[in-house]
């Protein structure tokens, strides 16, 4: 939220001429930040030395006498614990056509969705890194699923191609009237409608595999990304809402943010690798029955129906082939994209200590001053609420636009009248933001009042939320919604195939020992 400092009747401390800046410090180290007091010192230092290139109406920060152990440093830990609880409690309020994967994800692995120790000695890096602790077995769990998943589906297929390819070899020297006469052999690698039966039931049987190995990954991966991107969210808002209390944090702040080079390129290997793979998996679900149709009629249909069977023969071969190239691509691409998926995480939880671990020590030095303390508090209060009543795509823009956070600093301010809920939709619709009601399952998590006293089954949102069938809160359906139905319709499938792989591996670890 935005403030003015000058508005406080604390006279400014005398001026300090700051000490040489140390060399640069990488804030993706974030075992120095948090683990080793003499990095904090320095980065102390660094902080100082920025700060005071830029003038500022309470004076040089190097000259606010840091004193951890205050009142006002407890209380602004305590509401910077508060804000980052509320993001993580929210994350699950605000789930949409994916919340059954969150929640399963949340049911096998409780301990992701504690909440973090409000009332306690612990400070947010901690909290957050016990937190990022619980994420490492969902994390390790689907990582190491999708592998099985992939490695099975790579190695049958790749056997079908290699029978077709010696197949295909052992005719080579044959006169062909046509290109597709090649993929003959493909339909009948083995001359017998036996063995092509065969061939095709190892195919269903790797389409089962495959089937119940993949929606294992799904709930732990989505829960821990959920998790991360509110949380990032969060702090991404709270950063720029601390540049508009002091213009001096902007540089040091925005070091912090900068991504490093590992962290874009697991973002990118992981995209990459996730959305091909999608495309091979469209192309499969396409050719696969396609394919199948037409070798049932080529094997059961009588002769005279069939003009050229000759060619139906061949083009269920060519179907064949594709069909078991693109899943062994898929499944390499896959797996890239999540192995890099899984390193993005670790990106992403480091980035985020370091933030935290820097966010900290700014308000420790800020909660020197009453005044500046007693101002801050209040931002977070507000930030608290904001994030507990928005979306992520609130909190984007939040962050991105400071005309934004200030609109909405006045809206949390204002008292709940006509004359406000008038002015609100309007003056949102802006950013474009609306305010919409919350679905009775989100009204029982949020808290029942904000602190400015809006009813809190009001939320703030970019897009229209729907539910696990794709439907609006209004029970309408769109054009995306019928394929959001038959997408749910293959997920919970998928669920049913997962709940044996699942019982099948916590009944090996039962007997395997420690």
């Amino acid at each position: 939220m935005s403030y003015d400092p000058a508005s406080t009747s604390d006279a400014p401390p005398p001026y300090i001429p700051p000490t040489p800046p140390p060399s640069y410090i990488s804030l993706e180290r974030t075992e120095d930040i948090v683990a080793q007091a003499a990095v904090r010192s320095e980065l102390a230092t660094v902080l100082c030395a920025v700060g005071n290139d830029v003038p500022r109406p309470f004076g040089p920060i190097d000259t606010l006498e840091f004193i951890p152990s205050s009142d006002n440093a407890h209380r602004l830990a305590r509401r910077l614990l508060m804000l980052f609880d509320a993001a993580r409690t929210s994350t699950q309020t605000f789930q949409a056509f994916y919340e059954p994967e969150f929640r399963r994800g949340i049911e096998r692995w409780p301990a992701c969705a504690n909440a973090l120790d409000t009332h306690g000695n612990r400070n947010l890096p901690a909290s957050l890194s016990t937190q990022f602790e619980a994420f490492r077995a969902p994390a390790e769990y689907g990582k190491y699923l999708r592998t099985a998943r992939n490695a099975a589906s790579s190695l049958a297929s790749m056997a079908i191609l290699t029978g077709i390819a010696l197949a295909i070899l052992h005719d080579a020297d044959s006169e062909s009237t046509s290109p597709l006469d090649i993929f003959k052999r493909a339909n009948l690698p083995y001359g017998t409608p036996g063995a092509s039966w065969g061939m095709t039931g190892l195919e269903v049987s790797k389409a089962i595999v495959t089937t119940a190995l993949s929606y294992g990954t799904m709930p732990p991966h989505h829960m821990i990304d959920e998790y991360l991107k509110r949380y990032e969210n969060t702090m991404h808002v709270l950063m720029a809402s601390l540049t508009d209390f002091d213009a001096g944090l902007a540089r040091v702040l925005a070091d912090a943010s900068r991504p490093s080079l590992g962290h874009r390129m697991t973002n990118v290997g992981s995209a990459f690798g996730r959305h091909l793979s999608t495309v091979f998996t469209l192309i499969n679900y396409l050719v696969a029955p396609v394919r199948l149709t037409m070798f049932t009629v080529e094997q059961t249909a009588p002769e005279e129906q069939i003009a050229d069977r000759d060619t139906l023969k061949s083009v269920t071969g060519l179907l064949r082939v594709v069909s078991s190239v693109s899943d062994t691509l898929r499944a390499l691409l896959s797996e890239l994209g999540t192995r890099c998926r899984h390193a993005h995480f670790g990106y992403r939880m480091h980035r985020l200590a370091a933030q935290a671990a820097l966010v900290e020590h700014v308000l420790e030095r800020i909660a020197v001053s009453p005044g500046h303390a007693t101002r801050v508090e209040h931002m977070l209060e507000q930030l608290t609420t904001l994030c507990t009543i928005s979306d992520d795509g609130v909190l984007e823009r939040a962050a991105q636009s400071r005309a934004m956070r200030r609109v909405i600093a006045d809206l949390l301010e204002a008292p709940a009248t006509s004359e406000t809920r008038h002015f609100a939709p309007s003056a949102l619709k802006s950013f474009g933001v609306e305010i919409g009601v919350a679905h009775e399952t989100e009204q029982s998590q949020m808290p029942h009042a904000s602190p400015a006293g809006h009813p809190s089954r009001y939320r703030l949102q970019t897009r229209t939320p729907e539910d696990r069938w794709g439907r609006a809160p209004d029970g309408s359906l769109r054009l995306m919604s019928w394929l959001r139905i038959a997408y749910r319709v293959s997920l919970t499938l998928q669920a049913f195939s997962a709940r044996i792989v699942d019982r099948m591996t916590r009944r090996w670890k039962s007997h395997t020992p420690a």
